[in-house]
């Protein structure tokens, strides 16, 4: 469970594989345009899987599915 003002991850699709321009590369239009997304709860409580909203460093909200609770950084 996660409370208002945790730090959190979430993700969105932005945009489905069908509703890619043409004017990509093969095997890129045929995946979704997704995101994911650091920072603070701004619901009371959540759990994953939840639909949330967050604030993000820059002071951004942004609203999609609770995924991680702490995330760490990584480096890939």
């Amino acid at each position: 469970m996660a409370k208002k003002n945790e730090y959190v991850r979430i993700h969105r699709t932005i945009l489905e594989s069908v509703e890619r321009t043409g004017k990509l590369p093969e095997d890129t239009k045929n995946v979704p345009l997704e995101m994911w997304v650091k920072g603070w709860l701004k619901n009371e409580n959540a759990e994953l899987g939840d639909e949330v909203t967050v604030v993000t460093s820059v002071g951004r909200e942004e609203h999609g599915k609770l995924i991680e609770v702490n995330p760490c950084y990584e480096l890939n």
